[in-house]
């Protein structure tokens, strides 16, 4: 439609200027004879018309001049309606590019500024990992140098019955100092799986109370150190079983807690306060807060609170020492739960660290009593053990050395399924399997010895004992065939317990 209307506007252009000059042309011959005739003092009739015509040849050319100019103007017409189209074609291009050439610099200038941006925050970000890197070299190093140093301490007392309370001291720093730098691991290794998005809870059910009693378990020996007075204040939550991640949640408050001993002085006092604010018969809203009478913060520390590879600049914080992860660890576990950690505090005066969450309720369950831990006797019973690293075999084999156990020894996964395939069956009543080995790991080798075909094969216990710590390994474990997991460190109580489990005495004892 836009053409069409287009097109008629040019054909009435056109004609209009043709019109122009046929009219010119037509005015110009009257002009020329009126001009004759009044030079000459003719009368205007045909007869001086003839004459001037036959005595000026050039007013017969001026006669044909409408039919000429008309055509000129015609020609001239389309010249100029053409100029016009293009004129106005490149008015048209011109601004386009214009609108381009504008878009795309406001685009440039905005990638510009995300760039600039991306830039300041990766610089940032860098930063604070050269600094984390810096702070977790101090805090790996610190249990590493007094693992290392009260184990030389401790091998130089050796033997002598006077240095034998030196011994037991250097023993059971190794012991804090290795559990210690085990839980900074294990934050290093939530923080990953945090950041790969595959940090996942899981659901079981306890009692409130246990969780609480666990804690303070934990956290009470930190406080005598310190002369500092755990409070417990518990409201409304009298019997109350819930269905969540138990293991998590202590997580968090231990942290909490952990932090502030840290930051609280000699003498002072540290309050963990749960409150259940609306309970049904199936879930039930409930408040967390840890209260210190520490030092506080400044609102600069607070802002960077729970931003992993971050910590306050204020020097006492720095003092205190940390890596910075445990805040940001328990934040993330907490939003998985459902609540977010808010706080409240001010250089001096201590701070307050709280949370809300609304939980599932269940009924209590009757609690078997826990049996104290009693090392078994396993004379004439046969673990094989399959390790490739000869420092974890000879751990195994101390631990389990009151046992009287019979313990093969493989150095990876190929060597322990033949061993086991040369072994006459029922020869062997329970492997110990390390997962990652060369030449064949753990799983292979799993899955290989539950494929022999040898009645022993299919049912023998194998048990996962493996570095790897995560709850996926230990569903992988069992995917593999396997009937259990164990994590190291080796938990010594752990292992006992799981032995005698898996190996009741045999008959003839």
């Amino acid at each position: 439609m836009a053409s069409e209307a287009q097109h008629g506007s040019h054909r009435y252009k056109l004609c209009c200027y043709t019109m122009y000059g046929v009219v010119f042309g037509v005015l110009f011959p009257l002009v020329a004879w009126a001009f004759e005739l009044l030079s000459r003092s003719l009368p205007f009739t045909l007869e001086s018309l003839a004459y001037i015509h036959s005595q000026n040849t050039m007013l017969y050319m001026i006669d044909t001049a409408p039919f000429f100019l008309g055509l000129v103007a015609h020609i001239a017409g389309r010249y100029k309606i053409s100029t016009d189209n293009y004129r106005r074609k490149l008015e048209s291009l011109i601004q386009n590019l214009e609108g381009l050439v504008s878009q795309r610099t406001g685009e440039l200038e905005k990638a510009n500024a995300n760039l600039q941006q991306s830039y300041l925050k990766a610089n940032a970000f860098a930063l604070a990992q050269r600094a984390f890197l810096a702070n977790m070299s101090h805090e790996i190093r610190t249990p590493m140098n007094a693992i290392i140093g009260m184990a030389t301490i401790a091998q130089k007392h050796l033997g002598k019955p006077e240095s034998s309370e030196k011994v037991e001291r250097s023993t059971q720093q190794i012991l804090t100092s290795s559990r210690h730098l085990l839980g900074l691991i294990n934050n290093i290794l939530d923080l990953s799986k945090i950041e790969a998005g595959e940090f996942t809870l899981t659901a079981e059910d306890f009692a409130l109370e246990d969780l609480v009693v666990e804690c303070s378990q934990i956290i009470t020996p930190r406080c005598a150190e310190k002369q500092i007075t755990l409070k417990t204040t518990l409201v409304g939550v009298d019997g109350l079983w819930l269905k969540s991640d138990k293991l998590r949640l202590m997580q968090v408050l231990i942290n909490l807690l952990g932090n502030a001993i840290k930051f609280t002085p000699p003498n002072g006092s540290i309050t963990l306060r749960i409150t259940a604010e609306e309970r049904t018969a199936s879930s039930v809203r409930l408040s967390f807060a840890v209260e210190d009478t520490g030092i506080g913060m400044s609102a600069e520390t607070i802002a960077v609170l729970f931003q992993p590879f971050k910590q306050g600049n204020d020097k006492e914080v720095r003092k205190a020492g940390g890596t910075g992860l445990g805040l940001s660890i328990s934040q993330n576990i907490v939003s998985l739960l459902g609540g977010t950690i808010e706080v409240t505090s001010s250089q001096g005066t201590g701070s307050a660290f709280s949370f809300t969450l609304t939980l599932d309720v269940v009924s209590p369950q009757v609690q078997a009593e826990e049996t104290p831990l009693v090392v078994t006797k396993l004379t004439g019973r046969r673990i094989l053990l399959v390790d490739d690293v000869e420092v974890n075999r000879i751990i195994v084999a101390e631990l389990l050395e009151e046992t009287n156990v019979g313990l093969g020894m493989a150095s990876d996964g190929h060597i322990g399924v033949d061993m086991f395939k040369q072994s006459p069956p029922g020869y062997y009543d329970l492997i110990l399997m390390d997962v990652q080995m060369p030449t064949m790991d753990g799983y292979t080798a799993t899955r290989t010895l539950r494929a022999l075909d040898r009645p022993d094969a299919a049912t023998i216990p194998i048990i996962a004992m493996t570095a790897n710590a995560m709850r996926e390994d230990a569903q992988r474990a069992t995917e593999a065939g396997m009937n259990n997991h164990i994590a190291k460190p080796i938990d010594w109580p752990t292992l006992i317990r799981m032995l005698n489990h898996y190996l009741a005495p045999p008959s003839n004892e």
